[in-house]
């Protein structure tokens, strides 16, 4: 993210930085057969 920030490409650093806290997350918390999608995995850019 702080490449990124420095660079002042804020968007690319929140995108990386969320892509890498859902990896770490996905280590201690994996998805099974069963689990339900209850929100939408796609980021949305608006002005």
């Amino acid at each position: 993210m702080t490449v990124h920030f420095k660079r002042g490409d804020f968007t690319a650093g929140l995108i990386h930085g969320i892509d890498r806290a859902g990896s770490l997350l996905a280590e201690h918390f994996p998805r099974t057969s069963d689990d339900r999608n209850e929100l939408p995995d796609e980021i949305e850019e608006t002005d």
